[in-house]
């Protein structure tokens, strides 16, 4: 019986952080650039510019030609680049160098460096930017958190999707993300109780 409790909890658990961030993100995820509301601040969420083989990692260009339409149609005016920096690894310098290329201007981007992890970057936009509002930009499965972690911080925040990575890659990253949600209850209970600053 005690066997049977050690598997089944952990799996309600998963399911239940799951299906509250979908429920939650339902109405805040946007695949249509026309739908989304205007908003002065967009958080675009890092990513690794490159994969071990090379290549470039194509979760980050559709976040980047996301992150231009944006700000090029005017749905923001600020893009929030957040992502990890450390040694000569600098995920914002390569998303600026990227949108650089895609015609968007120095004076519109904000950097944060320390964004080693989603909460790290919704921390950033509220306190250090002074975001009430925010559009998050990131892959499906990926903006529905943010979403959530978001509206857990105090922030209103809705989310533009990049376009999804074919199948098999984005399978592992889909599967990840049933651990991820969990953490996602985790780190706002940590907020809550004040043991994360």
């Amino acid at each position: 019986m005690l066997v049977i409790l050690v598997i089944v909890i952990p799996v309600l658990i998963a399911i239940i952080c799951y299906v509250t961030i979908e429920f939650y993100s339902s109405r805040r995820v946007y695949k249509n650039i026309s739908d989304i509301p205007n908003c002065l601040y967009a958080l675009v969420l890092g990513t690794c510019p490159y994969r071990g083989d090379g290549q470039p990692n194509r979760y980050f260009v559709y976040r980047m030609d996301a992150a231009a339409e944006l700000y090029l149609d005017g749905k923001s005016r600020s893009l929030i680049l957040s992502g990890d920096k450390h040694g000569d690894y600098d995920e914002p310098a390569a998303m600026a160098e990227a949108l650089f290329d895609r015609g968007i201007l120095k004076e519109a981007l904000i950097i944060d460096d320390k964004g080693y992890d989603t909460i790290d970057s919704i921390l950033f936009a509220k306190r250090s930017v002074g975001a009430e509002g925010i559009i998050i930009l990131s892959q499906d499965y990926h903006c529905k958190r943010a979403v959530f972690l978001a509206g857990c911080c105090g922030i209103d925040a809705v989310a533009y999707c990049a376009k999804s990575v074919d199948y098999p890659v984005v399978t592992k990253s889909e599967l990840r993300e049933v651990l991820a949600r969990v953490k996602a209850f985790y780190d706002v209970i940590c907020i809550k109780l004040n043991l994360r600053k």
